[in-house]
């Protein structure tokens, strides 16, 4: 259950829930793990479902007791959510993947305004080649560089 919560974190936040350590030896992340409280997906990500906040806090409680002990509880709570939110019933399928479709949307715009910007970026350096070129070809020094 610990790592499915990884791996949900890790998936609507593109971040890992637990800072480096300074010491990157095995028994150091081994330590971060047991002992070190996760990053608060909702300082990183405010724009999911309560639900998803609830369930990856759950899912990455430090004491095992603490998580979810079976999928069926993941899927209860999932219903409850919905049914509390929705006045049509849902499948679990059909719950499951609502919140799937919801965190792959932001996860899509995400990576389409990192693709914009890498192409603006792109474009600058263009330009910024035509213009030292439009320069050489005058016999003019670049002064700014």
């Amino acid at each position: 259950m610990y790592s499915v919560g990884i791996v949900l974190f890790q998936i609507a936040s593109l971040q890992y829930p637990y800072t480096s350590p300074a010491n990157p030896i095995p028994s150091a992340f081994q330590e971060m793990h047991m002992f070190q409280p996760p990053k608060l997906l909702r300082a990183i990500r405010n724009d999911l479902p309560t639900i998803y906040y609830q369930i990856v806090e759950k899912l990455l409680a430090k004491n095992p007791n603490n998580r979810f002990q079976t999928w069926q509880e993941v899927l209860d709570s999932l219903e409850k959510a919905w049914i509390g939110n929705s006045k049509e019933p849902l499948s679990t399928d059909a719950l499951l993947m609502t919140l799937v479709d919801n965190v792959g949307k932001k996860y899509e715009e995400k990576n389409q305004k990192m693709l914009d910007q890498e192409k603006i970026r792109a474009k600058q350096a263009e330009l910024r080649k035509i213009n030292n070129y439009q320069w050489d070809q005058l016999g003019c020094v670049d002064i700014s560089a």
